[in-house]
């Protein structure tokens, strides 16, 4: 889910440093934007086996692992250890040291791409609205842009451009837009009631709540907006999520699960909540013969059987169709429209494998301060 309940809200304190101020934006990228926060350790390793089959890799016995299950051509070691890094949201990234005062120092920013991360630099924009100014901070790559250090009309962003039009939440609570080029603004609602937007998987429509008393949908290309039909006002973020760009998936009630489209406005429901907490349409069967778990998609009564119980693992859903399982160091991810399951195991002795997924479509595998992405695609077509 891409929900935008303000959830940069918890970065607005980052502020530019002072000496900032006076300085040509051709000259920033020579300083370095601190800030304060918690401590990750981390570093990216890329494994990409549709092109080159390279791994960057620092660890032996990681390295070890990645060639035991993904058979890659060439090992290349990493050439800059970063002490840390932290991840805002999904598709950005920084690397930073600690100064004395326990102030981050960004060494770089990269941004998510095509299966690896790209560093980017740091930009300014400012404008005026209203005989009022406005300003804040970004990193960009292509169409994917953060933003924080808002000051003025705009106070948050989502996190795609779409023909050049930055979408943003508005001071005085209205869906608005920001044409990059050009720096017009454009007022989409005018209720100042329009908060919580969350953008389709492929920017196609945003979804706009009410003051938690009903729910619209703004179509990018044709600028209509209309009233979304079944779903609450107070669903949460974690309640409602894009199937794709026309189709709604929320839970509704106690144990029913419904299914929007927003090209007709009518909804379908299922008398099943599916596998909690995650939204997809799969659902667990009772099962009182052994210790196997039935999973079945209560829209087309599809099934897949694991050989083991759900209660043993954590476990994650990707796009209604992928099932990520973890138990420590047992790691299962299981494809559940092609009744598929692939098994990985380690035995390193200081910690375990993790698993994050990322972007609706990418998987990485992390060991202390080594990461391995891969998509799940290409996990599949190692079987």
């Amino acid at each position: 889910m891409n929900s935008m309940n303000n959830q940069w809200e918890e970065f607005d304190w980052i502020k530019t440093p002072e000496d900032w101020k006076n300085i040509p934006m051709n000259q920033k990228e020579k300083h370095h934007f601190v800030f304060k926060g918690l401590i990750y350790l981390g570093i990216i390793f890329i494994v990409s086996l549709s092109t080159i089959g390279i791994i960057y890799a620092y660890n032996d016995s990681f390295r070890e692992w990645v060639h035991q299950y993904f058979a890659s051509e060439k090992v290349q070691e990493i050439e800059t250890f970063y002490e840390s890094r932290r991840f805002l949201d999904e598709r950005f990234l920084y690397y930073f040291h600690e100064d004395n005062q326990g102030n981050e120092i960004i060494e770089k920013m990269s941004i998510f791409d095509e299966g690896k991360f790209v560093e980017v630099k740091l930009q300014h924009y400012k404008g005026e609205y209203n005989h009022s100014k406005f300003s804040f901070d970004y990193y960009q790559r292509n169409d994917d842009i953060y933003t924080f250090n808002h000051e003025g009309y705009i106070q948050y962003t989502l996190y795609k451009l779409v023909d050049n039009d930055l979408y943003f939440g508005s001071s005085d609570n209205n869906l608005c837009s920001l044409n990059m080029v050009s720096g017009e603004i454009t007022k989409i609602t005018d209720d100042n009631s329009s908060v919580n937007f969350c953008l389709s998987p492929h920017q196609k429509n945003i979804l706009i709540n009410k003051n938690d008393a009903y729910w619209t949908v703004y179509n990018i290309k044709t600028k209509e907006e209309r009233k979304v039909e079944g779903l609450s006002g107070y669903a949460l973020s974690n309640e409602y999520c894009f199937m794709d760009d026309w189709t709604i998936l929320c839970f509704q009630g106690d144990d029913q699960t419904r299914k929007i489209d927003l090209k007709s406005m009518t909804y379908q429901d299922f008398p099943k909540s599916g596998l909690y907490p995650e939204i997809s349409l799969w659902y667990e069967k009772e099962n009182c013969h052994d210790a196997s778990s039935i999973l079945v998609n209560m829209e087309n009564q599809q099934t897949m059987t694991l050989p083991f119980s759900l209660t043993d693992f954590d476990y994650t859903m990707l796009n209604n169709k992928y099932l990520i399982l973890q138990k420590e160091n047992d790691i299962m991810i299981c494809d559940l429209e092609n009744n598929k399951i692939k098994e990985f195991h380690s035995t390193f002795n200081e910690s375990y494998i993790d698993v994050i997924c990322l972007d609706q479509k990418y998987i990485i595998f992390t060991y202390q301060n080594e990461y391995v992405v891969m998509t799940v695609e290409e996990i599949f077509t190692e079987l």
